[in-house]
């Protein structure tokens, strides 16, 4: 992903792709909920 288009995501100008989302979260081994500011806690779900 090029970096003007992550700005926009970061900004706010444009919503994530659910699966941008999920590849992010498992990248930097935290939750979808920790990414979007649903939970404070980054560790990931345990299966």
């Amino acid at each position: 992903m090029k970096q003007p288009q992550y700005f926009r995501y970061e900004q706010g100008y444009r919503d994530l792709p659910t699966d941008i989302l999920i590849r992010l979260a498992d990248l930097y081994h935290t939750s979808t909920d920790y990414i979007l500011g649903r939970t404070d806690n980054p560790s990931p779900p345990q299966p």
